[in-house]
């Protein structure tokens, strides 16, 4: 009853239900029922204020009042809700509409603090007397832009402003800040900013200890206690951050207008000032002397607030103390249509693209899912605006690119990229990738412009030239990519945020940007010790004094120098948090009691000392790591993050890391670099993934390099060790580390000496020059030396005395199916590199991901150095197999059809699907390829351009011996005329043209053999030798036109002559197969560069030295390379290992076979397999390609000493000529060493055997220290 019969005395006006209703819903929310459900008590003594309002706007419902007071829906959770309004709706009061409040007219006296204000609460105008500031009324900046929502915010919180400090809650960026010095320049107040932080005590928000010029130690004012001497409005901005015990401190000087400050002095009420100056009649100096300072009457403190988190696992910021502080007001995110409209009134119209940018940021505030909700606060709306601006200016950016720079989501977890880019696309957003173009990599200076990219700017003029950057940098496409977009933010007037990994090179790209744009640079390198103190001032030595002068910051702000703030996610929250106020208003307080305030502040024009403008070319830069793992330092884009133009610097791609290691490096091999970039790439995946600590970055490769490139004769290993060596502490990253490194082909810890060529076959007593290498290599040939050199076993001989035989063709033209569109998958396979640990003939694998039930059909290799392999997947009710093609990009169309030609015909075994083969060969030349009929007699001619088949009926049938289904028909070349040799195993036949324009051959020429021990042909290559390696291989110097046949009964055969020379004899140079070893069924390729012809054989047709080694350590082998070495009358076997996992198709097909290995040559000469399992494997196998790989393999390894010697020689400048006679010690006591004493032991200048320019050592008795 007293407290009721208190407010009808305080607002005598106001119904006095409506007063009883505001008691009772007070005292029934600080019932024992209410605190059961978790509600913080509601702040009774603030009812005063409530029925102030009312008395001054009658019209006012009573739960807009009673809601500024305990505004429970943004601190309590559903049933917390339902419970507040039940209680509400007892007692008659609701919110059911929401009363239309507006400002419409507002009289400032000058040099009164206080006003005239009419307001307006639907349509009822109140006339009041509103307190004001010392400035006159200001003129809101332009680049505000009122919307009615914001319009009637300000008219409430200048009705609240009249009986008490504000609290305003609203979410990052929505514009709180902005619409508070809106309401400060209505007022006529200047704004004294405040930051607060997490780990801030009360005594940071009254009084701070500083040391003065003389070394002496003050106390100096904090900026809450100048702004209520002076009559200001100070901004608590961060209100949820700080610790609720901090604020305890300002409890009376909000409810009392009183404090007591840490020196002993007191500020007391107005007042309260006054009646006691008036009745002790004292001056205003012997108060202040006396400690009583006076608190001005229009001081007022508004606080700025993010809402609790109402799943949060702490307790919530609106405690009951912190109700009882302020009057509270929420802002809510504009609406979309309120944003378009400051945007089109700011910016112009808006346009597709950036309204569905700002549909996305509202879906993401809408958003149920928290994971998207905790990514709106990175598309506020100071960021929409922000977006809004570049987008004006540059309207052809990527949007996906934009909002990614704007959500950092380079380092976003993996769940909230994915839910980001799932919200992206849903938008409608496409994230097309930019093709860049000679113009998007231009990086230049001319003149007084610099261009990067397709964007331009002016460079600056300055006097300071020793502070403009100049470094050593290297454009690469990625950095010039961003290069141009920090130019752009740079030109638009945004201060920048580069946020990245330790060593991705946001210091050399910042460098770079000042570098071009002829800027001067202030440096400065926060760090956990760094104060606010030390950021503003830093001291020196003067005369042996120490100094404080202006910091790099202030100097910047002063002369118009570009801050680059670097570490700043190391330094503590309260020192960046200054940061802000410096951005977002201008204004910052410096240590020494100086202010830095915007350059049309009035009391720049005035003069005041110690008010420093702010330049207008002033800029920041600011470079953090990425919050979180492994750097741990702070949060800072989570802090002030939508404060600046943010950019996530990664490390280059590696396209970009390989050109830009191939600039620091030109003397280092490509090899190593492209090594390097892979090895590099892949552990800061695993970075990602949590598998190594610390993401490797470019610097490091960097440093690599530039080692290799300074001492070229130390090897890779070495250099590699200096960078890991601080992992080999932990036995599981070393492994990781080791693994990956080995998986590129960087032989870290590898044995120079461990080298494991493939098995060579010899004559006995001779020794190969790779013996040196490889001791174990070779093996001596225990069969009659006739089997490892050429014999001359009979000719060949074309038969023009019979006559051609003309052979009919006739033409007819395909009908082509219509073209089917195949579905694409792209999958990034796991290139192994094999020579990490040790060094073979076989150079990488890999595994192609084929499905469970498919089978290996087929291989070929493209002339662009891309493999493609074909398989077929079997279905259990499939009649007809399904090919799958896995190619790295497009193969040619001879690939196409190889790859369907014996696939098919071995898909189930040894049942042949069709009698029918192709050849494919002539693709290579034309556009033409030859099917013909197995064990028939026609020949199809298809031209695959014209859709157009020749076909011809031969007058004789062909025949497929027992052991295979070898290929009768073979291209044997295209030198004159083109040429098919044909036939059967005791037959053979040149089909050939008779004039060039002739659409396919088609005249028939008998050839006689007299070399019955050729057996049948399973290849005739395309190629010949070059004559030195013809006269190599025969013994004799030669030069003629030839053809080199592999066949069922030889290793190789030479035909002299054949087929140009067809009107001669055609000698036959063969190299024979043993009696056990004929076989015909093996696939082989012709390396023409090194006389080669590389076949796959089944374990059991290679000698048993071949695999010795591979038996005793239990090692399977699919089969093996057998390596006819033609020049050098070698053979070498090189196993292949068994394939991880076959699938059980597979299994069941080669049940009574032997696995197959399918092989093809590359465009470099090499070989390439794929076993059942689907592992490629690329090898090298020319020897003189072998010599230069082991070279360099050995280089990379070095000697691995593991020890280093260091020795010093201190000479001590004397000249030795004699020893000399030391002196005697009369009492005869031992001396060891020295350079004084007769005796004792020791180097030079030293007493002792062995001295050297010391006293010679004198037996006096004593035992002897040598």
């Amino acid at each position: 009853q007293d407290h009721l019969d208190r407010l009808h005395t305080l607002a005598p006006s106001v119904d006095p239900a409506q007063i009883s209703h505001l008691l009772s819903c007070c005292y029934a929310l600080l019932s024992q029922e209410s605190t059961s459900l978790g509600l913080p008590d509601f702040p009774a003594d603030n009812l005063e204020t409530a029925v102030a309002i009312l008395e001054r706007f009658p019209s006012l419902p009573p739960y807009e009042v009673l809601y500024r007071l305990y505004p429970y829906k943004c601190f309590v959770g559903r049933e917390g809700k339902q419970a507040v309004e039940d209680i509400l709706n007892t007692f008659n009061i609701t919110g059911d509409s929401k009363p239309a409040v507006a400002l419409q007219q507002i009289t400032l006296s000058q040099g009164q603090y206080s006003g005239q204000a009419q307001l307006s609460v639907n349509g009822q105008q109140s006339d009041v007397k509103v307190p004001c500031g010392s400035g006159g009324r200001m003129t809101p900046a332009p680049s505000f832009v009122h919307t009615p929502y914001q319009d009637q915010l300000l008219a409430e919180m200048l009705q609240s402003h009249l009986v008490h400090d504000i609290c305003l809650i609203g979410p990052r960026g929505c514009g709180k800040s902005a619409t508070v010095r809106t309401l400060s320049d209505i007022l006529g107040y200047n704004i004294e900013p405040i930051v607060l932080y997490q780990d801030m005590s009360s005594r940071d928000l009254i009084q701070q200890r500083t040391t003065l010029s003389n070394g002496d130690t003050v106390w100096k004012y904090s900026p809450l206690v100048t702004a209520a001497l002076e009559g200001k409005l100070a901004v608590l901005d961060g209100v949820h951050r700080i610790h609720p015990s901090t604020l305890a401190v300002v409890h009376r000087l909000v409810h009392d207008r009183e404090l007591q400050l840490h020196d002993g002095q007191r500020l007391i009420r107005h007042d309260r000032y006054d009646d006691l100056k008036t009745q002790h009649s004292l001056s205003d100096e012997q108060l202040r002397q006396s400690g009583v300072l006076r608190i001005h009457p229009s001081f007022r403190m508004v606080a700025l607030a993010e809402p609790p988190e109402q799943n949060s696992s702490g307790a919530p910021w609106l405690s009951t103390e912190l109700l009882s502080l302020f009057v509270f007001h929420e802002m809510r995110p504009l609406a979309l249509q309120e944003e378009l409209q400051i945007v089109q009134q700011l910016f112009g119209k808006v346009n597709p693209t950036l309204s569905r940018i700002m549909e996305l940021a509202h879906q993401l505030r809408e958003s149920t899912d928290p994971t998207l909700r905790s990514l709106a606060g990175s598309l506020s709306t100071r960021q929409l605006l922000r977006v809004a601006r570049r987008m004006a200016r540059y309207p052809s950016d990527n949007p996906v690119d934009t909002i990614h720079r704007a959500c950092l989501a380079r380092f976003l977890p993996t769940v909230a990229r994915q839910a980001l880019d799932t919200a992206v696309s849903k938008a409608g957003l496409s994230a097309s990738p930019r093709t860049l173009g000679p113009e998007d990599l231009v990086c230049e200076v001319d003149g007084d412009l610099v261009r990067i990219g397709r964007t331009t700017a002016q460079r600056y003029h300055t006097t300071a030239e020793s502070k403009v950057p100049d470094i050593l940098f290297f454009d690469v496409p990625q950095h010039i990519t961003t290069l141009e977009w920090l130019l752009q933010d740079f030109t638009l007037g945004e201060h920048l945020l580069l946020v990245g990994n330790q060593g991705v090179g946001k210091n050399k790209l910042a460098d770079r940007l000042l570098q071009l744009l002829h800027r001067p640079r202030e440096y400065i390198q926060l760090h956990r010790d760094t104060t606010v103190q030390t950021l503003t001032l830093q001291p020196t030595v003067k005369n042996g004094l120490v100094v404080y002068e202006d910091s790099p910051l202030v100097q910047a702000v002063k002369l118009g120098h570009v801050l680059v703030v670097d570490e700043a996610d190391k330094a503590p929250t309260h020192v960046t948090c200054i940061l802000k106020t410096l951005v977002e208003s201008g204004e910052m307080i410096l240590s020494d009691g100086r202010r830095i305030v915007p350059s049309d502040d009035p009391r720049v024009l005035a003069s005041i000392p110690g008010i420093i403008p702010i330049h207008p070319d002033f800029k920041m830069i600011i470079l953090a790591n990425r919050p979180g793992f492994p750097f741990l330092g702070n949060d800072f884009f989570g802090a002030l993050g939508d404060l600046f133009s943010c950019h996530a610097v990664d490390n280059p791609s590696p396209e970009s890391e390989l050109s830009l290691l191939k600039q620091y490096g030109p003397d280092v091999p490509v090899k190593v670099i492209e090594r390097l970039v892979k090895a590099f790439g892949e552990l800061r995946i695993k970075a990602d993934q949590g598998l190594v600590q610390y993401p490797y970055s470019t610097r490091e490769v960097v440093n690599i390099v530039r080692h290799l490139q300074e001492f070229q004769g130390e090897s890779l290993s070495s250099v590699v060790r200096n960078v890991f060596d601080f992992d080999r502490y932990s036995r599981e990253v070393q492994e990781t580390l080791i693994e990956t490194l080995h998986k590129h082909g960087i032989p870290m810890g590898a044995n120079p000496s461990n080298i494991n060529l493939a098995k060579e076959r010899q004559k006995k007593g001779t020794r190969c020059h790779l013996c040196a290498l490889d001791s174990s290599h070779c093996f001596p040939l225990s069969q009659d030396s006739r089997f490892l050199q050429w014999s001359t076993l009979g000719s060949w001989t074309t038969l023009h005395s019979q006559g051609p035989t003309q052979v009919p063709v006739e033409q007819r033209y395909l009908r082509p199916k219509p073209a089917v569109a195949l579905r694409r998958y792209q999958h990034n396979l796991d290139r192994v590199e094999a020579r990490a640990t040790s060094f073979s003939e076989m150079q990488s694998y890999w595994s192609v991901p084929f499905h469970g039930n498919s089978i290996i059909a087929g291989l070929t290799v493209s002339k662009i150095k891309h493999i493609a392999v074909a398989g077929h997947r079997l279905g259990a009710g499939d009649k007809h197999p399904s090919p799958i093609h896995w190619q790295a990009t497009s193969i040619p169309l001879q690939s196409k059809l190889e790859l369907a030609t014996e696939s098919f015909t071995r898909t189930l075994g040894n049942t042949p699907l069709t009698t029918w083969h192709l050849l494919p060969q002539l693709l290579d030349f034309s556009s033409v390829a030859i099917l013909y009929e197995s064990g028939g007699k026609r020949v199809e001619v298809v031209d695959v351009k014209s859709f157009s088949a020749l076909s011809m009926t031969l007058p004789f049938h062909y025949q497929v011996s027992s052991c295979r289904r070898c290929r009768q028909v073979a291209y044997s070349g295209l030198v004159r005329t083109v040429s098919w040799l044909c036939g059967y195993i005791f037959m053979k036949h040149l089909l050939s043209k008779r004039n060039p324009e002739d659409p396919c051959p088609n005249v028939l020429h008998s050839i006689a053999d007299s070399s019955p021990s050729l057996g049948a042909l399973t290849s005739c290559f395309l190629e010949p030798l070059e004559s030195e390696l013809l006269s190599q291989a025969i013994g004799q110097q030669l030069s003629s036109p030839h053809r080199i046949l592999s066949s069922s009964q030889s290793y190789a055969a030479l035909v002299i002559g054949f087929p140009d020379l067809d009107h001669s004899s055609n000698e036959i140079y063969l190299w024979p197969k043993e009696e056990h070893k004929l076989s015909s069924k093996h696939r082989s390729v012709f390396l023409r560069d090194f006389a080669q012809v590389v076949r796959t054989i089944p374990v059991s047709e290679a000698p048993k030295e071949a695999h010795m080694f591979e038996r005793s350590k239990g090692i399977g082998l699919a089969g093996f390379l057998e390596v006819v070495d033609l020049a050098n009358h070698k053979l070498r076997y090189i196993p292949v290992p068994q394939p991880h996992a076959i699938s059980p198709a597979t299994q069941w097909l080669y049940s009574t076979v032997e696995l197959p290995i399918l092989l093809a040559a590359t465009s470099d000469q090499g070989v390439v397999t794929v076993d059942a399992g689907g592992c490629v494997r690329l090898w090298e196998t020319g020897l003189e390609n072998l010599e230069k790989s082991l070279m360099e393999w050995r280089k990379m390894i070095g000697s691995e000493r593991d020890y280093l010697q260091l020795t010093v020689e201190r000479p001590s400048g004397l000249d030795v000529n004699a020893p000399k006679h030391g002196k005697v010690d009369e009492k005869g006591d031992p001396h060891v060493g020295g350079n004084t004493w007769a005796g004792g032991t020791g180097g030079r200048d030293t007493a002792g055997l062995g001295g050297k320019g010391g006293p010679y050592r004198l037996d006096a008795g004593h035992k002897v220290h040598q």
